[in-house]
């Protein structure tokens, strides 16, 4: 036994034997690091897309639906994405029942199918349209007490859009995204207009903007890591349709574009 330790501490004694303890760990560490990159990078899962064009406030159905294996980083960047089909029904047997398609969402054929997009049968929000112009696209901002003083955020009144959220770095971002927006409508969680009722809660704030903004403001709700939150400021003046809607932060708008895209199958 004293044999064996005195071989154990001349070696340890020994800078070249040192050296080369130190090679092999740190070769050991980087294959374990390397290998578990690799099998994070290529470990697929299954997910749900959507077969066929679906509507706005249409129910689903099974054969509406598919399934496709996608790299399980995906999740990093897209919320909600379906895996189960009991993340999107209710009821069981002879009484399961699909969720709808949310009232401001239309899926595409081979779109992957996200619980972003849709609303369960119970939650369903009736119906309420508005005459738009034809190239403009409804937007709803998700709003509480708080973030409209108190319900005093009314139509007609002009809003700009802040960003809060996180960088690359982790950084805390909140800066001014898209400015001059019009308030359409402040409604709860019923779909009843707040505006004038003291007691009203509002759920939405409803606005209308150009596809290419309203893609982009979709696309910021959908961020992973990022916690972007959109933040409607009061403008102190009316709204004038004379000034254009602009998105004003190519910081923002560059972070939003590098970290999604659009996925079919």
């Amino acid at each position: 036994m004293g044999n064996i330790l005195n071989a154990l501490k001349g070696m340890l004694a020994n800078k070249n034997t040192i050296t080369i303890l130190g090679v092999l760990i740190g070769v050991v560490a980087i294959y374990f690091v390397y290998d578990n990159r690799v099998k994070s990078a290529t470990t697929l899962i299954s997910v749900y897309y959507v077969r066929e064009n679906v509507t706005s406030n249409t129910q689903l159905k099974e054969e509406m639906l598919d399934k496709v294996q996608v790299n399980s980083n995906i999740t990093k960047t897209y919320k909600g994405l379906v895996t189960n089909l009991g993340q999107i029904t209710t009821g069981s047997g002879k009484d399961v029942e699909y969720f709808y398609v949310n009232y401001d969402h239309n899926l595409t054929a081979g779109q992957l199918l996200s619980t972003e997009d849709l609303v369960s049968p119970s939650d369903k929000l009736p119906n309420k349209t508005y005459n738009l112009d034809e190239n403009l696209k409804q937007f709803d901002i998700t709003v509480d007490l708080n973030l409209t003083q108190g319900n005093s955020i009314a139509p007609g009144n002009s809003i700009d859009l802040w960003v809060l959220g996180k960088d690359d770095n982790k950084d805390i971002i909140f800066g001014r995204f898209v400015e001059n927006l019009e308030v359409i409508d402040v409604v709860d969680s019923k779909w009843i207009t707040t505006a004038g009722n003291e007691s009203g809660v509002p759920k939405f704030l409803i606005t209308a903007v150009d596809e290419d903004t309203w893609l982009l403001l979709k696309k910021s709700e959908r961020l992973n890591g990022y916690q972007f939150k959109l933040v409607p400021v009061v403008r102190d003046k009316a709204y004038d349709p004379e000034v254009p809607t602009a998105v004003v932060s190519d910081t923002i708008k560059s972070i939003i574009e590098a970290n999604t895209s659009y996925i079919s199958y």
